[in-house]
């Protein structure tokens, strides 16, 4: 065995720890005990502080934040997606710090990352190239600038599972195993769970993915026969995926008429009007030392080198029409995010739901991660043609050269600031907060306000931090509250009035919540302009129970995703029965 040979035999060896090394080295700002100072972090902070207060009182999963808007609630997992923060919430239950428990699930995903887009190349690349594409993607500078600097935490989780949903797809193309539809389905799934944007994006690129599988591995023999079975067994675990998560995404897109979305389109912070980037702006070089959302000069040099490798027939790919997808797909978010398609953003009332252009780059950067491999094994291809010593040397040092570059990236990690060390953090210290930048900001203290607030309640009506929420000065004189019991989605209260009222409640209407007087349903009402809860109540005295509840939309949803865990529980003997009479074709 040559030198050479040796070392190659090592590095396949070490490669994967090379790559959680990588993945180690970017998270490291995180080993920091304080907390990051992004744009969006502290907001994700204070939403895993109320999320673990619920769970501690046995509210495990709601639609509706009671805490949220200055106390007066929102339905914000309603149209948020919830995962990520219970990744979170898992360590703090397991007795981890919050903030702790925080920074490591964020950790993790910049590992799980660099690992996941390992495995996935290295499915089709060799060692090496596997190692640059897993590179090029955990040290993408628009995976430095989210996870950083724009403290997109929810975003992050989606950046973790794009490259093993594409790895499990990829296995199932491959292999028609069943361990492997479910892999797919169930990280489809989470990816609309841990951010539905993302999700959309990835969406068409990950369709057209499994059309290229199905092209390449489906048996010759059987023809446009065997290319459609293909295909139909690729998309079962996107309907699947689609399925086990509709609980989630279909009433967020059904129900968007119960929010005030004109408070996203009147926001310049919020408006894709202002946030396409510039075409220089687009790539980012090591010696760039401005974190923003931007694509690597060195990874769309290897990936034009991949590609020209194929026009020039110069690299034997047997993946050819993958580097082609990958380049188109890269081509059409690149296109979305520049100011030259303002005409489409504004003619697709759909892709207003995006607010920023440039998330386009999070699906655009895991591809040209790929195409970034794809570019060194075409080079070492074209080196290895003169198969000397020389230059299989010559090809070991390039490979640690451009892995170096693609590291240097993270020099931007110098500039990552911190916040102080934070204060007790808890419901009401948040809501605190809320009500002192609510009249600077106005109504877009959230951007999750239901149709029926027109304008913010008064203060003296917001600045209540106990579990009271009937509003004492609703009640006539000579009414008293007898009794009362609060929780977070339930307010059962006993009431003695002398005259009929309208009991006004410090709680947000939005649909699903009921009352019931007396164990009756009772018409609900919402005030103008606050939009609170109010129910009329006559005189005498009587029981009357609010809780927020379900909608026939939702309900079918959950049973939509309820039956989808039953097919995924079945799924695996579909696919034996299918492998099996495609052994039976093969055989006559």
């Amino acid at each position: 065995m040559s030198a050479f040979d040796s070392v190659v035999k090592h590095l396949k060896r070490v490669t994967l720890f090379g790559v959680l090394a990588v993945g180690l080295l970017v998270a490291s700002p995180l080993l920091d005990p304080r907390l990051i100072h992004g744009a969006d972090t502290l907001p994700h902070y204070y939403t895993l502080v109320q999320l673990d207060d619920l769970v501690r009182q046995g509210v495990l999963y709601t639609r509706w934040f009671p805490y949220k808007a200055s106390g007066f609630g929102a339905p914000f997992f309603q149209y948020y997606a919830p995962l990520a923060f219970y990744v979170a919430e898992g360590f703090v239950l397991l007795s981890l710090e919050m903030l702790a428990a925080f920074r490591l699930a964020w950790g993790l995903t910049l590992v799980g990352s660099a690992l996941g887009t390992y495995l996935w190349a290295r499915d089709t690349l060799d060692e090496g190239p596997a190692l640059v594409s897993a590179t090029a993607y955990v040290c993408a500078p628009y995976m430095l600038f989210n996870a950083f600097f724009r403290g997109g935490y929810t975003e992050q989780f989606a950046l973790l599972l794009m490259p093993w949903v594409l790895w499990a797809f990829r296995r199932l193309a491959v292999t028609r195993r069943a361990p492997y539809l479910a892999a797919g389905a169930l990280g489809y799934a989470l990816l609309h769970l841990v951010h539905t944007l993302t999700a959309m994006i990835f969406s068409p690129a990950l369709f057209a993915y499994t059309i290229v599988l199905a092209k390449e591995y489906a048996r010759p023999a059987g023809g446009l026969r065997a290319w459609r079975n293909q295909l139909l067994m690729l998309w079962v675990p996107i309907g699947l995926g689609l399925g086990l998560s509709a609980f989630f995404w279909l009433p967020a897109f059904l129900e968007r008429n119960a929010l005030m979305t004109e408070l996203v389109s009147g926001s310049p912070a919020l408006d894709y009007r202002y946030n396409f980037i510039s075409l220089r702006q687009l790539f980012s070089t090591p010696l760039t030392a401005a974190p923003r959302p931007a694509l690597s000069l060195i990874a769309a040099s290897l990936a034009a080198v991949a590609l020209f490798a194929q026009v020039r027939k110069r690299s034997r790919a047997s993946f050819a029409w993958q580097i082609w997808l990958a380049a188109l797909i890269n081509g059409g978010c690149i296109l979305l995010a520049l100011p030259f398609s303002a005409w489409l953003w504004d003619a697709l009332p759909l892709l207003h739901l995006f607010q920023f252009p440039y998330r386009f780059l999070s699906v655009a950067v895991v591809f040209l991660a790929f195409l970034a491999g794809a570019g060194v094994q075409s080079l070492g291809q074209m080196l290895h043609a003169k198969k000397t010593s020389v230059t299989r040397w010559s090809c070991f040092g390039i490979l640690l050269t451009i892995v170096g570059l693609l590291v240097s990236q993270t020099r931007v990690l110098g500039q990552v600031s911190y916040y102080p060390p934070l204060p007790a953090i808890d419901v009401g210290f948040i809501m605190q907060k809320e009500r002192e930048t609510a009249p600077i900001i106005g109504k877009y203290a959230s951007v999750y306000m239901p149709t029926g607030v027109k304008e913010l309640p008064p203060l003296e009506q917001q600045a209540q931090d106990g579990p009271e929420r009937l509003d004492m000065d609703s009640l006539p004189i000579g009414a008293s509250l007898l009794a009362a019991a609060y929780t977070p989605l339930r307010y059962d209260l006993i009431v003695s009035t002398p005259k009929a009222f309208v009991a006004r409640f410090r709680t947000f209407y939005f649909p699903g919540w009921t009352a019931q007087l007396d164990g009756q349903p009772v018409a609900m009402a919402v005030t103008e302009p606050h939009g609170q809860i109010s129910v009329e109540i006559p005189a005498g005295e009587h029981r009357l129970a609010v809780w927020f509840g379900s909608t026939t939309l939702r309900t079918a949803a959950t049973l939509l995703s309820l039956t989808s865990v039953v097919v995924l529980c079945l799924a695996p003997v579909a696919v034996v029965c299918y492998n099996s009479r495609q052994k039976r074709q093969v055989g006559s």
